[in-house]
């Protein structure tokens, strides 16, 4: 009952019956109880794999098909003999018990044999089955994880070869790999033709080899499970890259104006659109309009006449080469940050799932669309992270290319099913990836969807036990994790009909971040006065953006600036001419004075209204209001630089309002500050444009800074900066 993997085949249960039975004895009849015993088991509706091998299997296993159940043996395999502590051999691995599911998933069946062994052990006598044990355990009688990598030898040459026979012999194996790989060449060459005909029979090959190698008459001689799926997965990614680049050349080029923007070949191979459907379609595309979609910018193409031969003699044929100029996004693509792990914090990476499902709404619900190629190859990331879905038409464009196989839904694979639901499979697969690394699906394949969600939640909250999150931002982020995670779980599920739609997976993400924040407590003061303030929140704020910052080095139980949001909320447009804002919450909880300045590598002090800098008094919370002339956009960043201040430091003037000197001893005194080895820390803020129209009032102390204090430090000031 512990074992659970998508390739063992589940136990659900068992039952019994005890009768009464008349049997003689000693000359009597006595009444006698018999108990009778059924284990109950998952049903599996494509029975053995023993079955499918004796009937008719060259004609019904594509090498596909064939390709995905010696994957499958091999990741059940692999689970028994190193996932699990301690391993489980299961020495009768044979034909008769890999049984098939309705979507040819093999799973390992019969563990009547199996045993845990960590290392070798003799049997009292020969167990398993004739033509599935290795030599050693035929003459010595010794058992070991060799055992099942003979047997798996045995039975990926039957399925490659579609017969029963006695495992290989002869000592020509070089001989014999080529005979195997020519003759799925000549099976493989009606169906498919160039770079895809050599990796499936690349494939064949190294298949051939793998299971010629688990046969070797010694055992120290025989690959590991690791070893065979290492050389597997490396197959697949050479698949995947094919699948990837498959009529689509991307290179960086140039308008003539000098913007930067990627070039997208496209080689259509004879399957794509005449010139005036691929017309069509570029101007469908260029009205598509969203922040987390690549933008379109322009197509261009090329006609070349080139000689083909033709019955016989040379004829002169067009050939046109055509190109979607698209714009450039300085990170590259996800797929491209996936396997560093420690390169995204959990901000970025929920910045990026929220994004790629913002994009993925705006395709679904305003253009009424389909992607239908969604990947981390096709999420692309501008310079500050923002995600932008690409690809969006070549599914229209490319006829036949629908998808990546990794990231196809059932109901595709099996019958060709299209919809919504096939968008939003894939989009789990991505989130699983985010959150859980690059093999996160297959990690859940598993496990049950409620002990993989908390396995998740565990490894993020140990990376955070280091002291750099506590208190409510540690428990917030750790929701984040587990809902993302529930999200994706959902996406994936088999039944389309089960798997949420785009818009319940972002309502479900804007309850977690419009969380309404805390009252400031008492003592909160203004952002330009050293004086209580009732001031509270206006609008729900993200409460999980309150960040602990510690200074003093690793392990320091010391604070000064408790700030949240980390998001900070902007409106998409001014109203009536007044600057927009967004308000951001400090708390000092320490003994001393602490200062702070913020600042944005994206808009100059002249875009701000007001001051961008001041001091929060011991034991006190204020509220910075950050105004700005000009809009913003999502993902940019701004910086809250913080240090302790003394009593005599950075004293508000008393005989006139504060001014550009204000602002000066600020950044001197920070900038002396690292200079001279003091605490100074830096919180990084990201920023979410709200399209919404919001009145928004500032009073006469920003009237007074909009007609003149902002013109006195951009005149006098910002050019001594």
């Amino acid at each position: 009952m512990k074992l659970e993997h998508t390739n063992i085949v589940r136990l659900m249960g068992y039952c019994y019956e005890t009768k009464h039975v008349a049997i003689p004895y000693n000359g009597n009849v006595v009444l006698a109880e018999v108990a009778t015993r059924a284990l109950i088991l998952e049903y599996l509706q494509n029975g053995s794999l023993e079955t499918l091998l004796s009937t008719n299997a060259d004609e019904e296993l594509d090498w596909h098909t064939r390709y995905k159940i010696i994957k499958g043996i091999c990741e059940g395999l692999n689970y028994m003999h190193e996932e699990i502590r301690p391993p489980v051999l299961h020495l009768d691995l044979k034909p008769d018990n890999i049984l098939l599911d309705k979507n040819m998933v093999p799973k390992l069946a019969d563990f009547g044999l199996s045993r845990i062994c960590e290392g070798t052990q003799i049997t009292s006598c020969l167990i398993g089955t004739r033509g599935y044990q290795p030599p050693e355990h035929i003459h010595r009688n010794l058992v070991s994880k060799k055992f099942d990598i003979f047997s798996l030898g045995v039975i990926m040459i039957n399925i490659i070869e579609a017969r029963h026979s006695d495992y290989y012999t002869s000592d020509d194996s070089d001989n014999f790999v080529d005979t195997v790989q020519m003759k799925w060449r000549s099976k493989l060459n009606g169906t498919y033709h160039g770079s895809l005909l050599d990796i499936y029979c690349k494939q064949v090959k190294i298949c051939t080899e793998i299971a010629l190698k688990c046969m070797e008459q010694k055992r120290n001689r025989r690959p590991t499970i690791l070893e065979i799926i290492d050389k597997l997965n490396a197959m697949e990614h050479e698949m995947r890259m094919f699948e990837n680049n498959q009529g689509r050349h991307i290179e960086r080029g140039e308008k003539e104006n000098g913007q930067k923007v990627a070039v997208k070949i496209l080689d259509f191979d004879g399957l794509g659109p005449d010139a005036e459907n691929f017309k069509d379609e570029f101007d469908n595309l260029m009205k598509v309009e969203h922040p987390n979609i690549v933008r379109l910018i322009d197509y261009c193409y090329e006609t070349q006449y080139e000689a083909v031969p033709y019955n016989g003699r040379l004829i002169m044929t067009e050939k046109t080469t055509r190109a979607l100029c698209l714009e450039y996004l300085h990170n590259g693509s996800l797929e491209s940050h996936l396997p560093n792990e420690d390169l995204f914090d959990w901000h970025t990476r929920y910045r990026i799932i929220k994004g790629t499902c913002e994009g993925l709404k705006y395709i679904h619900n305003e253009r009424q669309a389909l992607h239908l190629n969604l990947k981390p190859s096709n999420i692309l990331l501008d310079e500050h992270m923002v995600p932008k879905l690409g690809d969006l038409g070549m599914a229209e464009i490319f006829k036949g290319y629908i998808g990546t196989r990794e990231y196809q839904p059932p109901e595709y694979i099996e019958r060709r099913l299209i919809s919504e639901k096939f968008d939003i499979f894939s989009l789990g697969i991505i989130i699983l990836k985010i959150v859980a690394g690059k093999r996160g699906y297959s990690k859940y394949r598993g496990m049950n969807s409620e002990q993989f969600a908390d396995d998740v939640q565990r490894i993020w909250r140990n990376r955070w036990d280091n002291g750099t999150l506590v208190g409510s931002i540690l428990d917030t982020q750790c929701r984040q994790v587990k809902l993302c995670t529930e999200i994706a779980l959902k996406c994936v599920e088999h039944k389309r009909i089960r798997r949420p739609n785009i818009v319940e997976i972002i309502n479900k993400l804007d309850r977690m971040e419009n969380k309404p924040c805390p009252p400031p407590p008492p003592g909160c003061v203004s952002a330009n006065a050293p004086q209580e303030s009732t001031h509270e929140p206006e609008g729900p704020e993200d409460t999980s953006a309150e960040l602990q910052v510690r200074c003093g080095g690793p392990g320091s139980s010391s604070e000064l600036l408790k700030v949240y949001p980390l998001q900070l909320r902007f409106p998409s447009t001014p109203n009536g001419g007044s600057p927009i804002s967004s308000k951001l919450h400090l708390t000092n909880d320490t003994d001393g004075r602490v200062a702070f300045r913020l600042v944005s590598k994206g808009h100059p002090i002249r875009d701000f209204e007001g001051l961008t800098c001041g001091v929060v008094p011991p034991k006190s919370k204020l509220t910075l209001a950050v105004a700005l002339r000009r809009p913003v956009s999502s993902g940019e960043w701004f910086e809250l630089v913080s240090t302790r201040a003394g009593d005599g430091d950075l004293l508000l003037p008393q005989d006139r309002p504060p001014a550009l000197d204000f602002l000066y001893q600020h950044s001197s005194f920070i900038n002396r500050a690292k200079e001279a080895g003091r605490e100074v820390h830096t919180v990084k803020l990201a920023t979410i444009v709200v399209y919404t129209q919001t009145a928004v009032c500032f009073g006469p102390w920003f009237r007074f800074c909009r007609e003149n204090l902002h013109r006195l430090f951009v005149d006098c000031f910002l050019p001594a900066w």
